[in-house]
Formats: C-alpha cells, sequence, structure tokens
C-alpha cells in the first residue's frame, strides 16, 4: 500500500486554517464553507496519510470550526489534520486534500496566497510579495534539480507517539499485555508500537561522493556507508526515519538534518543517512509487516491513548479508525 504519486508537492490547498493554544493546549481547525456541504468531520493524526482518526465525533458537525485538546509528548508540527464534508449526493464524505496538514503548512499557506492579509507587524516579521516571489522562485529550482538529478525512494517516517511497546511497558513496571493491547515484540527499538508508519514514495538526490569505510570486527568486517542528501520541504523529516533505496535494495537511517529557510519558510531538507547494519532492528523493517501490523492494531487502545477519543461502540471503529 504504497501511494504511488504522493511525491513532494507543492501545498495549494489552503482552505484550512489551524493554531494552536500554548496556554490552553489546544488545536483550533477552521475551514471556509464547502458549497452544499450538510455536514464536516476533523480527523487527526501522526502520520501525513495513512492513519486518520476521528476526533469531532460520531455525528458530523454543522459549524466550519473545531477545538481539539491535545497534549503530546511531540512538536505541535507532527500531528496532521483533515476536513472530510459531506453533501446529499455523497453520504459518506470526501476529504478535502489527501495530505495531512500541520500548523506549519496553515502558515506557510497563509503567507504564500495573500501575505496583506496578515498585520503589518507580522508581515514585517515574515513574508512581503517580494519574499513571496523569493520562496517560489527558490523552490522552482530546487524542485527542478530534484527531480532531473534525483530518485524515488520509499520513506518509512518513525513513531513518535501512540501505544507502548511492550519493552517499553516493562521498563515502566506496567504489565506486558498492558490492558490487552495487540502488539508483538517488534517495535524496531523506537519503544511504541508497530514503530514506522507504511511507506511513502518521496524523491531524494543522494551526493555522489558517499563516505565508506571497512571496520575489522572479531565476527568480520563491518561496512559503514554514509551520504549526504537533500530533498524538498515536505515531508518534514526527523532522525532516526528510514529510506529504502530501491536503485541499491539498501535501507538507510537518518541520522541528522538541516533545514534550509528564507523568511522561516523552508525551501529544501538536507540530510545525512547512515547504512542500517543487518543486526539492526531496522534491518528487518518491511512495509508489507507494517501495513498487516496497523491493520490488525488494537484500534479502541490506540485511538484512547493517541487522541483521546471513547469508542464506546465497535461498530463505529470503522468511522473512527481509517487506514489508507
Amino acid at each position: 500500500m504504497i501511494h504511488p504519486n504522493l511525491y513532494n508537492t507543492d501545498i495549494v490547498d489552503s482552505k484550512i486554517r489551524i493554531n494552536f493554544s500554548e496556554t490552553y493546549k489546544t488545536f483550533n481547525i477552521q475551514w471556509d464553507p464547502i458549497p452544499g456541504a450538510t455536514g464536516y468531520s476533523v480527523y487527526a493524526g501522526f502520520d501525513p496519510f495513512h492513519i486518520k482518526a476521528l476526533i469531532s465525533g460520531a455525528e458530523p458537525l454543522t459549524t466550519t470550526s473545531f477545538s481539539f485538546e491535545h497534549k503530546p509528548l511531540i512538536s505541535t508540527k507532527m500531528v496532521y489534520f483533515w476536513v472530510k464534508y459531506y453533501t446529499d449526493a455523497n453520504p459518506s464524505g470526501t476529504f478535502l486534500y489527501q495530505k495531512g496538514m500541520t500548523i506549519y503548512d496553515s502558515l506557510v499557506n497563509g503567507l504564500l496566497d495573500d501575505p496583506n492579509r496578515f498585520p503589518d507587524d507580522i508581515k514585517a516579521l515574515t513574508c512581503d510579495y517580494d519574499s513571496k516571489f523569493m520562496i517560489e522562485e527558490f523552490r522552482r529550482r530546487i524542485k527542478t534539480v530534484l527531480y532531473d538529478s534525483g530518485e524515488e525512494v520509499q520513506l518509512f517516517l518513525r513513531q513518535w507517539h501512540g501505544l507502548p511497546s511492550k519493552s517499553a511497558s516493562g521498563s515502566m513496571g506496567l504489565y506486558p499485555d498492558y490492558q490487552g493491547m495487540t502488539r508483538d515484540d517488534s517495535s524496531y527499538g523506537t519503544g511504541f508500537y508497530p514503530g514506522y508508519f507504511p511507506a511513502i514514495n518521496i524523491m531524494v538526490r543522494f551526493n555522489n561522493n558517499n563516505s565508506l569505510s571497512i571496520n575489522y570486527q572479531e565476527n568480520g568486517l563491518k561496512l559503514d556507508q554514509q551520504y549526504a542528501a537533500f530533498t524538498l520541504w515536505e515531508l518534514i523529516l526527523n532522525t532516526m526515519d528510514v529510506i529504502y533505496r530501491p536503485s541499491t535494495g539498501d535501507k538507510y537511517v537518518i541520522s541528522d538534518i538541516m533545514q534550509t529557510n528564507y523568511r522561516a519558510v523552508v525551501n529544501v531538507q538536507r540530510f545525512n543517512v547512515k547504512l542500517v547494519e543487518p543486526t539492526s532492528p531496522l534491518y528487518s523493517l518491511k512495509n508489507e509487516d507494517l501495513i498487516t501490523k496497523w491493520q490488525n492494531i488494537n484500534q479502541m487502545d490506540f485511538l484512547r491513548i493517541g487522541f483521546n477519543v471513547m469508542v464506546s461502540d465497535p461498530a463505529l471503529l470503522s468511522k473512527y479508525y481509517v487506514f489508507e
């Protein structure tokens, strides 16, 4: 289940606006009315495409805003939101866009859509029409270079929040089968189950001059291979994300990242990757296994721990937990 056409692309949809209150730890999601819509639902997730959790309740909203209190121990940039709208012709609903939107996406969309809609004091610190042109030009040139000399790879985003793995439960003094969660021992060393999200196709440019060394060990030779690489401004990468390179059949783990930006708007992500060793838990990482685990996960526990969502009727789980 690798989305074939979900490359890094410009975010062009500005219908959604997201704000976050540090005081109350509350997200506020607003959107423009959709002509003919009879109701709306809001979803959230820690993955930009695959897993969506219904946070606005089983009954559709009749308003165009929703507040969601959430206190995860992760960056607010890593929480994605979707809005689904319903019509008489399509009662099952349609998502406004395929990729989830973060607070950062919302801010950048607003700046590039119309800088003049921001107050002068904020606009002076962030963006104006000259800056808008420069940012768009930077991105066009970087995209041209990447698609001319880069290659398609599979990105596995690391899980930073959710169901604790059995090993993490044991270290916290909890019963290993904590509240009956459906898990196994393979969380790839992340502390959360399953550990990674299913693969997403992106474009990456690897530096041709890679660093390669062979170290001697008691049990043989150890190959240490590192590359410098870059990709576009989205998806936002983090350390310990994994890249599978089909052209060589190798897996690499991201060791460090630097974002090049202009006026706080990211234009390119430069990062180093290190070859995954055969002794690493990441060496066995497979997209098919991740899909199976996410399909069979204890959905009630995931919704409760990840998003404070309680589902009283198991028949509604397919509505609350969406895996695509």
